[in-house]
């Protein structure tokens, strides 16, 4: 059984794969091809209409098996993507939402309601400048990001007054802002 599963696992894993650095507009599809399954571009890699995986940044080629392809390369600025944990800085509020500046190239929405134990009659009151943890929970290129304060429903929800949730406001501390690169590691 467990010769099967090393078979399988053998067979799904692109042993010849070796990192190299690329350019803006390499075609590198042939250094991608040896995968069995479908494959799954990432951040710097694009799919043409005729099949072929361009490099849209120079930056060094990346492979995570089974089947995950993308380039790893100095960001400029954060790009939301869905399920990221992400600081915030409230910098404008209204009637149903806050603005969030999480570093990217535009705001994110995070709803009044937004919060585990959340109502309209007991609700965080936020000014611009508090700091918030939130999670990315939609992420587009062509809408502002949208964030949220309530935990996932496979973790244990604490009511944010309690000071015992996850996501929420942060108090005391300090704030460092760092390079993307940086960030990930």
């Amino acid at each position: 059984m467990a010769e099967e599963f090393l078979l399988a696992a053998e067979k799904s894993i692109d042993l010849a794969f070796k990192p190299r650095t690329c350019l803006p507009g390499d075609d590198i599809t042939q250094h991608i091809t040896n995968v069995t399954q479908k494959l799954r571009l990432g951040a710097g890699l694009v799919a043409t209409c005729d099949n072929r995986v361009v490099s849209t940044n120079a930056g060094v080629l990346r492979y995570r098996p089974p089947n995950r392809y993308w380039l790893d390369f100095n960001h400029k600025r954060y790009k939301p993507a869905l399920e990221d944990g992400v600081v915030g800085m409230i910098v404008d509020r209204n009637a149903e939402f806050y603005r969030v500046d999480i570093g990217s190239s535009s705001y994110a929405t995070l709803g009044m309601l937004a919060f585990d134990g959340a109502s309209k009659r007991n609700r965080p009151n936020l000014q611009p400048g508090t700091l918030v943890y939130c999670r990315v929970v939609r992420a587009t290129k062509d809408l502002d990001a949208c964030v949220t304060c309530e935990a996932p429903s496979h973790l244990a929800k604490k009511d944010w007054m309690t000071g015992l949730a996850i996501y929420g406001e942060l108090v005391g501390g300090y704030v460092l802002k760092t390079s993307i690169g940086l960030a990930k590691t």
